[in-house]
């Protein structure tokens, strides 16, 4: 690491209470596994499902807590108005652009909630290409 690139990380440290995580890295990561995932499921007709499954469980940093098939939670689609709750995504339009949100859950010292947050930009196309994959819940 550069001199400059460790001064920006202590100041980040400094001023925000952490240190943000390494683009590149993260980034090199998430390439290596989906072209893991690519190779896995080539004949598979539900790859697009399992791949957004997949990110979202990397998004919502679950992926340590899945022991066994049974451990996959089932994602429902939900629309703009509906309230956030626990394993539900949802698409909706901001000045004409489709924007893709899921649900994150967040504890506090006095409560548990979830709250949606968007799937980042480059990552977006993945589930608003494929929007019928997910059963809207009734």
């Amino acid at each position: 690491m550069g001199a400059n690139a460790a001064i920006a990380k202590n100041n980040r440290r400094n001023n925000s209470g952490g240190v943000m995580p390494d683009p590149l890295h993260v980034m090199n990561t998430l390439s290596i596994a989906l072209k893991h995932f690519d190779s896995m499921f080539k004949t598979t007709r539900d790859k697009e499902k399992y791949l957004i499954t997949f990110i979202y469980l990397w998004l919502t940093q679950q992926l340590e807590n899945i022991k066994s098939a049974d451990d996959i939670p089932s994602l429902s689609r939900v629309t703009g108005d509906e309230q956030c709750d626990a394993h539900r995504l949802r698409i909706i339009k901001m000045d004409g652009n489709p924007w893709v949100e899921y649900a994150q859950h967040y504890t506090t010292p006095h409560d548990e909630h979830w709250q949606w947050q968007p799937i980042p930009k480059v990552l977006r196309h993945f589930s608003i290409t494929t929007p019928n994959l997910f059963q809207q819940q009734q």
